[in-house]
């Protein structure tokens, strides 16, 4: 069954593209976590170019049965999120899903807390350049050694 045609049929139901879909799913790939279950990868990764995304344990799973879909050519969005809901609340054991939450946890955990290092961290190691830099220009100067404000001289270059 082509799961394009699928889709375009107004005669077929979402509910039995979901069941559709269900019925072909590898199980073994869905209960694999992400990141061979490695939360300072996976923080790596959440981390991204510039916000911080926080993680769930169903969101880790949801992507896991999206890459299934895409295995199975399944593009349908809410044939995903119904089958993602079906599976999360019915299929899955407890312990099952707490394995996704504890490595979702860990992630936004070193997130937080590693950020936090980093950035204090950082913060010391400027605080500790007590080395003048000098140049023969007196903006660049000023930029590199931090401007005297009471100083008329070093704001208007004579």
């Amino acid at each position: 069954m082509n799961p394009h045609r699928i889709i375009r049929n107004p005669n077929v139901s979402v509910r039995s593209i979901v069941y559709d879909f269900l019925d072909r799913i590898d199980y073994n790939i869905l209960n694999q976590p992400p990141c061979n279950g490695n939360a300072n990868v996976l923080a790596a990764y959440a981390r991204g170019d510039s916000l911080i995304q926080v993680l769930t344990g169903k969101g880790l799973f949801r992507q896991n049965l999206e890459k299934e879909a895409r295995r199975l050519r399944i593009r349908n969005r809410l044939v995903i999120k119904t089958a993602t809901e079906k599976i999360w609340n019915l299929h899955l054991t407890s312990l099952q899903r707490d394995r996704f939450e504890r490595l979702a946890n860990d992630a936004n955990n070193f997130n937080q807390n590693g950020m936090r290092f980093f950035t204090e961290n950082t913060q010391d190691r400027i605080a500790g350049i007590t080395i003048v830099q000098t140049t023969n220009n007196q903006l660049v100067d000023n930029f590199y050694n931090g401007m005297v404000f009471n100083d008329c001289e070093s704001i208007i270059p004579g």
